[in-house]
């Protein structure tokens, strides 16, 4: 039998896992956006016609099948997939509209780490060929740019591009250096998904997979172009450009890159080819996620503000450029059998509410209709279409998809909580809470809510501030019922993460995560309810969801709550930096979900139950993150020696530091307990085991870490399923 490429069933999905898009691990000193929330892990299967849940996240999640061709090589679906916690401000909706993803093909997506891998520039080798043409020796030294440059030697905590400098001494200035951070390259194609990073002596680390890591291999052309091969023999080409090499990055740029799948290689030769238009660009703005104040001193000066004018503002926006290349068509032995075509909308940004209009013309495009053509017809008849409608709102940039129209299905259609009514904010708006979602709010500060404790770099937050949770703003725009073609449909209902237990970091524990009793409301909202109904109203069935332990408490943990402010002191000769406060959305560490449940009960329409027990950070330290820096040197400056920080230098290193993260091994169903209604033991129970006693492989990584380098590691493998034992009640 031949091998064929397979991703999830038509009727069946895993929803997030298809939502490709850049993961937002943001940590400190990175001049760029407002924290976006990442995209949850999904667990739970759900059948068609019908919405499920992830519950580890209790994010609601919803598939569309819309065409899926097949033939003795290739099985290649097309699908809707919807997945939201609540409306994030400051993130421009897709094609689709906000929350909604179009599953077809595949991307990488980057998450740029100081500079692209693949960019060069004078006498600064890329990182691609640090990778491969690793430096002998162990005389070389870590530098940043802005000091080989010998310039703006008191630039604070910002433009930290690491460079390695074969020579110590740095003798010349044009000493030839290669550019030492990793980029995340994060996959998602064709029912694989996972993650993988260039590391030192041509190693390629694969990991945070759906299946084995050693599986896929992946190389790089001399273009930069990437292709992955699976086990079957199948290979995926991605392209930046629709086949052309990488485009120039510059060096400072804070867009992430995503490549697209562009031609699938059976092993018989046969092809599957993915075509994407020239692309477009949009200008918009975001609220910047960094504020400085201190005094710089060098022989003569004394400057005032740290990087740019007004760096020391409480709110500025930063302009983002962002670039799309849509899916136009997909073919087969170059025979078209899908088409893609798109609704363009041009306006002018605002650039925060009540600001004066920009200079550039904003381009939005939606998703018009998917057409299926016969391969086999030389006038490419039309075999089954799909045509898409949106509601407009007060935004002209947001667009929520109204109704998708199947050729001999019918017509799903969707309801949204106050759209099109609803006043949604423009972007660049600061109407945001601590983790990014809406909240209305429009007097107080937004980057400067904190009291500083100068000695221990703990602070409290003010009472003015704009970062406070709203849910009923957090729900706006927020899917409440879905009608399907036979006229039946379901409600979806609503409310707000809470939390029982939280990581905390502070003085106490010197700024390393530890698991803390803790009780609160967080930003976003979780599923409720989903009750499904036929046309007539009459209701079918209904889940609710408990998100509580077996003592009633809460079974949330907070795993991030932003830290916002630090301040240090540091000199190196004449250059001194006195009494620098810095604040910033990003200054800890963010690897994922802001709010996890380690248990989740769903309740049935005849009150039987079913109890599902996840892996989370309160269980061990072994599922936590953690905090490991190791061979810590000064920055040097190019003609004064090595900075000398003043202050608990200690915390300071911990606050701005990468974790160590376990996102990837929470969230596992370790057990699934079923309850007949009334009764008190399961009838049936289903537990799931990992090989959590072996150690998990880590590769290492320059950090700069406030005038000083040092290197943290990430894991490159991953705990995997070795046992599912299923015992049932046979008293019951």
């Amino acid at each position: 039998m031949k091998s064929k490429v397979k991703i999830t069933s038509a009727i069946i999905a895993i929803i997030l896992a298809m939502a490709i898009s850049p993961i937002y691990a943001q940590w400190g000193f990175k001049v760029g956006e407002e924290n976006k929330m990442p995209s949850a892990d999904t667990w739970n299967f759900i059948k068609y016609g019908e919405v499920g849940a992830s519950l580890h996240s209790g994010t609601v999640n919803l598939s569309i099948p819309i065409y899926t061709y097949r033939d003795n090589d290739f099985t290649i679906p097309v699908s809707l997939n919807y997945s939201s916690n609540g409306y994030v401000a400051n993130v421009r909706p897709g094609i689709l509209g906000p929350d909604w993803v179009l599953d077809a093909g595949g991307k990488i997506s980057v998450e740029i780490r100081g500079t692209h891998d693949f960019f060069e520039k004078d006498n600064t080798f890329s990182y691609y060929t640090y990778h491969t043409d690793t430096p002998a020796g162990s005389s070389g030294k870590y530098w940043r740019f802005a000091n080989i440059l010998a310039s703006n030697l008191g630039s604070g905590a910002l433009s930290p591009e690491i460079i390695y400098v074969d020579d110590p001494q740095l003798s010349i200035i044009n000493t030839d250096g290669y550019y030492a951070e990793p980029d995340f390259f994060h996959f998602n194609f064709m029912g694989y998904s996972g993650t993988f990073h260039l590391g030192l002596n041509n190693n390629i680390y694969v990991y945070n997979t759906n299946g084995d890591n050693k599986l896929l291999k992946i190389d790089i052309s001399d273009n930069f172009d990437i292709t992955i091969t699976d086990k079957n023999g199948y290979v995926y080409e991605f392209f930046v450009f629709n086949g052309d090499s990488a485009p120039f990055i510059d060096e400072m740029s804070e867009e992430k890159i995503t490549y697209n799948l562009s031609r699938i290689t059976a092993p018989n030769g046969r092809t599957a080819s993915f075509v994407y238009d020239t692309g477009y660009a949009s200008h918009f703005y975001r609220p910047a996620s960094y504020a400085c104040e201190g005094a710089i001193y060098d022989f003569t000066n004394v400057y005032n503000t740290l990087v740019e004018q007004h760096a020391s503002a409480d709110k500025r926006s930063l302009e983002t450029k962002s670039y799309a290349h849509l899916l136009e068509s997909i073919f087969v032995d170059n025979n078209k059998i899908i088409e893609f075509s798109y609704n363009t909308y041009t306006s002018t940004d605002k650039y925060v509410e009540n600001r004066e209009p920009s200079s550039n013309h904003t381009v939005c495009k939606t998703l018009e209709s998917i057409k299926v053509l016969n391969p086999y017809d030389s006038n490419n008849a039309i075999i089954r279409k799909a045509d898409f409608t949106y509601l407009g709102t007060n935004n002209p940039l947001v667009h929520f998809l109204s109704s998708v129209a199947i050729s001999g299905e019918g017509t799903y259609s969707f309801e949204y909580k106050d759209i099109p009514n609803a006043s949604l904010p423009l972007l660049g708006t600061y109407s945001v809470d601590h983790w990014g979602y809406y909240n209305w709010a429009t007097s107080g500060n937004y980057l400067k809510i904190v009291e500083g404790n100068t000695n221990t770099l703990d602070e409290t937050l003010v009472a003015n501030h704009l970062r406070t949770p709203n849910t009923n703003k957090a729900a706006t725009g927020l899917l409440q019922r879905i009608t399907y073609p036979t006229g039946g449909y379901s409600q979806l209902e609503y409310e707000a993460h809470s939390y029982g237990k939280a990581i905390s970091r502070n003085s106490g524990n010197s700024f390393i995560p530890i698991l803390v009793n803790e009780t609160g409301v967080c930003g976003g909202l979780r599923i409720k309810s989903v009750s499904n109904h036929l046309a007539d109203g009459t209701q079918v069935n209904r889940k609710t969801y408990s998100y509580t332990n077996p003592d009633g408490s809460s079974s949330g943990i907070l795993l991030y709550f932003p830290k916002y402010w630090l301040k240090y002191s540091a000199s190196a000769g004449p250059y001194i930096e006195t009494d620098v406060n810095y604040w910033s959305n990003n200054l800890i560490s963010h690897n994922g979900l802001h709010i996890e449940y380690s248990t989740v009960t769903q309740t049935n329409s005849d009150n039987s139950r079913e109890v599902f027990h996840f892996s989370n950070s309160a269980m061990s330290g072994k599922y936590r993150d953690s905090l490991a820096v190791y061979n810590i040197v000064s920055e040097e400056t190019f003609d004064y020696g090595p900075w000398h920080v003043q202050g608990p230098t200690f915390h300071i290193r911990n606050i701005v530091a990468p974790l160590l993260s376990k996102k990837a091994e929470r969230g596992k169903l370790l057990k699934h307990q079923i309850y007949a209604s009334g009764e008190q033991a399961p009838v049936k129970e289903i537990t799931y085991t990992y090989d959590t006693t072996r150690t998990l492989s880590t590769d290492t990584y320059p950090v700069y870490l406030i005038r000083r380098f040092g290197y943290v590691p990430v894991y490159t493998d991953n705990w995997r399923l070795i046992a599912k034992t299923e015992k049932e009640n046979k008293n019951k």
